[in-house]
C-alpha cells in the first residue's frame, strides 16, 4: 500500500508541477525573493518540499497519506492567497488549484492500470 500511495502521490504531484506555469509553488518561497513572506506565511508548503515528505515516507500511507498531502496542497494554495489577497500570482494559483480532483483521479487510474487492477473498488492508496 505504501508504494501505491508513493506513486500516486509522486504522479499528482508531478502532473500539478506541470500546470504551475510560472513555477510558483515549485520551490520554498525565500525572503530574498519575497521580503516580510514569513512574518505572514507561519507554516510556508511548497512543492518541493511535498516531493521530498513523499520521498522520505513522511505522509505514511493508504487514505491518511492521501489526506495529509492533500492538506499540504490547500495549505500551499491558503498560502499563496493569504499573502497575495488578489492578482495575477492567484489567479494562476487558481488555474492549478482546480485540477487537483482530476489529477489525483488521473494518477490514480494511471496506477491502478499499470498495477493491473481493473476497478478501484476494494484497493486502498
Amino acid at each position: 500500500l505504501e508504494s501505491e500511495f508513493k506513486e500516486v502521490a509522486t504522479i499528482t504531484l508531478s502532473n500539478l508541477s506541470k500546470h504551475d506555469v510560472y513555477d510558483i509553488f515549485k520551490e520554498p518561497v525565500s525572503e530574498e525573493e519575497v521580503p516580510n513572506y514569513s512574518e505572514t506565511i507561519k507554516n510556508p508548503m511548497d512543492f518541493s518540499t511535498m516531493k521530498n515528505k513523499i520521498e522520505q515516507g513522511d505522509y505514511g500511507n493508504g487514505s491518511n497519506a492521501a489526506a495529509e498531502l492533500y492538506e499540504d496542497v490547500l495549505l500551499t494554495f491558503d498560502n499563496c492567497r493569504s499573502f497575495n489577497v488578489e492578482g495575477e500570482v492567484v489567479d494562476e494559483a487558481t488555474n492549478v488549484f482546480v485540477l487537483v480532483p482530476l489529477v489525483f483521479a488521473k494518477a490514480c487510474e494511471e496506477v491502478m492500470r499499470s498495477s493491473g487492477s481493473s476497478t478501484p473498488r476494494g484497493k486502498r492508496i
